[in-house]
């Protein structure tokens, strides 16, 4: 004689085995997600050089213009410098407070140049390193760091000028030195695709 009671006991078997698969299969998914989640926070992707050349062009396009604006001012104020002394001893020659001026003003630009200059290398030096050019920013950042040193290097050449004293050659070796320098950071700069930061 059939059990009534029989079909309705084996529905309710495997109600309780979905049940127990249902919650087997949400455990493992909470363990995937989980890993996942750990991956991604202590084993992240590495950061690239193409990713660390957008973060420093955004950098430097919030730089660039104050950047030109520092460099035409100095380069200005030695122009101005340069053809004022040229014509001394001539009638139409500079007097000593004119040559005073144009003195202090070139080293107020040089000096205000270098600062703008080292702005923007600690928020590029701030930057993460990216994978496997850890060295090329390193070294750009040296350089950098050297090439306002030299700006403010030469400011203070044009100081001892207005205290009287005149170091020989002095300062072309100060401008030479600093065009290797800029040479090196433009050709750095290029090589890790970060042309906005080309002045």
């Amino acid at each position: 004689m059939n059990d009534p009671s029989t079909p309705h006991g084996d529905a309710g078997t495997r109600t309780k085995h979905l049940k127990a698969w249902t919650g087997v299969i949400a455990a493992l998914a909470g363990i995937v997600t989980l890993g996942f989640f750990l991956w991604d926070r202590y084993f992240p992707d590495p950061f690239t050089v193409k990713e660390w050349a957008v973060k420093a062009n955004s950098i430097c396009d919030r730089h660039i213009k104050g950047l030109h604006d520092a460099y035409n001012q100095s380069k200005n104020s030695l122009m101005a410098y340069d053809q004022a002394t040229s014509s001394i001893g001539t009638p139409q020659g500079p007097t000593e407070a004119q040559i005073a001026a144009l003195i202090n003003r070139a080293a107020q630009d040089l000096d205000s140049y270098a600062g703008t200059e080292r702005q923007s290398k600690a928020d590029l030096d701030a930057l993460e390193r990216p994978e496997d050019h850890e060295e090329e920013v390193d070294r750009l950042i040296e350089a950098m760091n050297q090439m306002s040193q030299k700006d403010s290097e030469l400011g203070r050449y044009f100081e001892t000028i207005g205290q009287g004293e005149v170091p020989d050659r002095k300062r072309y070796e100060i401008e030479n030195e600093r065009n290797a320098l800029v040479e090196e950071v433009e050709g750095t700069l290029t090589q890790l695709g970060a042309t906005q930061c080309l002045i």
